[in-house]
């Protein structure tokens, strides 16, 4: 719940509050959510085709932190749970909270309890959205109002808060943790490891996603910075021990 936004977070504890002075404990399994989470969740059911159709929609939407986010989770299984790509979701956002009915120590699922429609109510009359009136019910569900981040951001806008919220931060000590080989420029050696991830480099001007399978490269002032792999082995080869 320290996760969520604190306005919300407050409007939640008073819908939990409501629901059990009517004798109905409502239980926090899902608050913030991050984009990586929501991306396997999206990919749960979806093809193949669906997929990529999604990463190509979001690149030409000046949002490549996403695409890349929603590529490199990988393939996924199970039955289609959110139609939110990442980024989209008020989970994201701390904005959105999924919590279940517990009754005698167990959870309870059914979405036609009292207590899921207790609980939609209540966060309904304070103004919030309950998934327990959508089309498609999520009994569990209860954000802010807006349907969509998109309502008030554009996508570009959306990539941007996403990577500055969730790309892991890489700095000096997570280099040397991962081993990194030592190449030779010609005529200069640098030190450089391959990324597993998308993530988001310190440097002292501010701030540089490196993609996963970028090159990561120390250059001759310590500094970090990403460089595209062709780039990369037409500047450097490995320097043989």
């Amino acid at each position: 719940m320290l996760e969520l936004d604190p306005k919300f977070r407050a409007m939640v504890e008073r819908v939990i509050k409501y629901c059990r002075q009517q004798g109905y404990e409502l239980v926090p399994f899902f608050t913030l959510r991050d984009v990586h989470v929501q991306a396997k969740l999206w990919r749960q059911s979806r093809t193949t085709a669906q997929i990529r159709e999604a990463i190509e929609s979001l690149k030409n939407r000046d949002a490549p932190f996403l695409a890349n986010v929603l590529d490199e989770v990988g393939p996924q299984n199970g039955q289609q749970v959110t139609n939110a790509l990442p980024g989209f979701s008020w989970h994201q956002w701390g904005l959105a909270v999924d919590c279940f009915v517990r009754e005698e120590g167990k959870a309870i699922w059914n979405s036609s309890h009292e207590g899921y429609k207790i609980y939609a109510k209540t966060a309904r009359n304070l103004g919030l959205t309950a998934g327990l009136y959508w089309k498609s019910k999520d009994a569990v569900h209860i954000q802010e109002p807006s349907k969509s981040p998109q309502i008030n951001h554009t996508t570009a806008e959306i990539d941007k808060k996403m990577q500055e919220r969730f790309a892991a931060p890489f700095d000096r000590l997570a280099f040397e943790k991962s081993n990194p080989q030592l190449f030779r420029r010609r005529p200069l050696p640098v030190r450089a490891i391959q990324a597993d991830r998308t993530c988001t480099l310190i440097t002292t001007h501010g701030p540089v996603t490196a993609i996963s399978g970028a090159m990561i490269v120390e250059d001759v002032g310590g500094e970090l910075y990403p460089c595209a792999v062709k780039t990369f082995q037409n500047i450097y080869e490995a320097e043989l021990n």
